[in-house]
């Protein structure tokens, strides 16, 4: 942060208190360099009027706290379990959410969820184009889990040749789609 401000990309504001032991430092940007990276805009291009808007908006509060039974009544929480898979040895169902060994032929069931399925998903097994297949096989990204966790991930696509920025925030859209469809 010190070499930010430094830097002039942000400016110390006065801190903030929270409560005991959560005073919270306050930074502003500097707004010449997000007008030039276009962060306000959705297009290609400058709209004067519309980036007055944005600035001249007034700053969001912060968000709500929900707790879980302000979203579900406590009924319904409890009422949810985890539908697990049925023993894939003899097809018997499970008895308890934690069974660890089928209750009628004593193998070991499977306790993988469907997010660390998806999540070690290989990225060249997913419906993508041969382009794309072939953009993933040059980079260091092998699983899907690699491109979720990746800070920087359209970066990573743009340094294969022909990738620009379209095309790399295409790449990562689809990835997170069917992400999204497989968890769905």
């Amino acid at each position: 942060i010190s070499f930010l401000i430094e830097a002039g990309l942000l400016y110390d504001l006065s801190s903030t208190s929270h409560g005991v032991g959560r005073t919270l430092r306050r930074f502003t940007p500097h707004y010449a360099f997000l007008i030039k990276e276009k962060i306000f805009s959705v297009s290609r291009g400058f709209n004067a009027t519309n980036l007055v808007t944005i600035l001249d908006a007034p700053s969001e509060k912060h968000p709500l706290r929900r707790s879980m039974y302000s979203l579900i009544t406590k009924q319904n929480y409890e009422a949810i379990s985890l539908t697990l898979p049925n023993c894939s040895n003899c097809g018997a169902k499970r008895l308890a959410d934690n069974q660890k060994f089928c209750h009628q032929c004593g193998k070991q069931l499977v306790d993988e969820s469907a997010f660390r399925l998806c999540m070690k998903k290989n990225l060249v097994e997913l419906p993508l184009t041969d382009f794309q297949k072939s953009v993933i096989k040059q980079t260091n990204f092998k699983t899907v889990e690699d491109v979720i966790s990746s800070k920087n991930t359209a970066t990573e696509f743009m340094k294969v040749k022909q990738v620009a920025q379209k095309r790399a925030a295409t790449l990562e859209f689809k990835v997170r789609t069917w992400v999204n469809e497989f968890l769905a």
